[in-house]
């Protein structure tokens, strides 16, 4: 099975853009994706680089992650004040969704309000 740098760096070497290596972060709210040109790559052959990457991505399809992947990213974020954002922003999501949601754990917080 070919990994997703492998066929960007495929598809870059198929357009004779000289480059060293293609990276993939998966941080973030997509994938970042890092080419290593060439000394000899000009500014045209990189910015024809950028328009397959974007190509690349736009045409990829996406799935859900599996929750437990999503809670091993979450835990692994650098800092205690990382997670709590987005532990306060996934908690307004569902009282966003769900009003009386935290009532099932004893919390006295409701997503509505009166008018």
């Amino acid at each position: 099975m070919t990994t997703r740098a492998q066929e960007i760096t495929l598809q870059l070497m198929a357009a004779s853009i000289p480059i060293d290596g293609v990276s993939i972060d998966q941080l973030g709210e997509g994938p970042n994706v890092t080419i290593q040109f060439r000394p000899e790559a000009t500014k045209s052959q990189q910015d024809q680089a950028k328009v397959i990457v974007d190509n690349f991505k736009a045409a990829r399809p996406r799935r859900k992650k599996a929750i437990a992947a999503i809670m091993a990213e979450i835990l692994n974020l650098p800092t205690a004040q990382d997670r709590n954002r987005v532990y306060a922003w996934a908690a307004a999501e569902l009282l966003a969704d769900n009003p009386k949601a935290l009532q099932k754990l004893g919390i006295a917080i409701d997503g509505d309000e009166e008018v």
